[in-house]
């Protein structure tokens, strides 16, 4: 995990942030409701220069964005409108990376409790939930979706999976997750270009010292080694798909005579 972790990079809501600071108490759990109402608040205030303002206190998030609309900051319509996608783009995400399934149990067994981790994690998702490369994602088509996410996702449910307020197990989260990062070509990607990038490095050692038969031995190295693990690649897929695998003739058809 902490390697996929560090193989990329994805960029902070400060915003949102500033907004979960000011509003919200770090040992407090907040249902999927409050989440949305914090992102409009984020939404209306983002970009203003001064500092935030409105204060909680006793009143309910709700409070703060008739406050919002009270002094011309966001219309009638702003909340409604938002809350609305919010809500869709929340239960689409859910239901893609947990399973319609699970995506059920959950939703009938809790109310999505969530600390200010979880909603910064959820927050970034749905942030990306419009951009270009999440378009696969609304789709379902996870063979297509980045390491990224799907380590999101997983960060959002195990720590979901440790709440008493969320019934949902550790051991469904862990399978799902491999289900998942095994099912996107990323990951298999990833291995690919790190090979690419070995051998290269090596090879340009050696061709520094060209004059030590460096270079000599290192392709040969290079060739034997990629023939055994293709060889074991073979074995083992072959072994995994059976009779699935077509066998693939090499050479020119025999002549038809008339």
């Amino acid at each position: 995990m902490k390697e996929i972790r560090e193989s990329f990079y994805v960029e902070k809501d400060e915003a949102f942030e500033d907004v979960l600071r000011h509003f919200c108490s770090v040992k407090k759990f907040y249902d999927r409701q409050q989440f949305f109402q914090l992102r409009c608040i984020s939404k209306a205030l983002q970009g203003r220069t001064k500092k935030i303002e409105y204060c909680v206190e006793k009143k309910e998030f709700e409070d703060v964005i008739h406050l919002l609309e009270v002094d011309g900051v966001i219309d009638a319509t702003f909340y409604d409108t938002n809350i609305k996608n919010y809500k869709r783009q929340f239960d689409k995400i859910i239901e893609t990376f947990l399973g319609k399934e699970n995506a059920s149990l959950l939703k009938k067994g809790s109310s999505y409790a969530m600390n200010i981790h979880i909603m910064e994690r959820m927050n970034l998702l749905m942030n990306y939930y419009n951009e270009e490369d999440f378009k696969d994602i609304r789709k379902g088509k996870m063979e297509n979706v980045q390491l990224k996410f799907i380590t999101f996702a997983y960060e959002i449910f195990n720590a979901w999976s440790y709440l008493k307020e969320v019934t949902i197990s550790d051991h469904v989260v862990v399978d799902r997750y491999r289900e998942m990062r095994y099912t996107s070509n990323y990951t298999v990607e990833q291995e690919k270009r790190n090979l690419q990038q070995h051998i290269e490095e090596y090879q340009n050692i050696a061709a520094q010292h060209k004059d030590d038969g460096d270079y000599v031995a290192i392709n040969e190295i290079l060739e034997q080694e990629l023939k055994s693990c293709s060889s074991r690649i073979s074995e083992r897929c072959h072994e995994r798909l059976g009779n699935k695998i077509k066998m693939i003739e090499i050479g020119f058809p025999p002549e038809q005579t008339e």
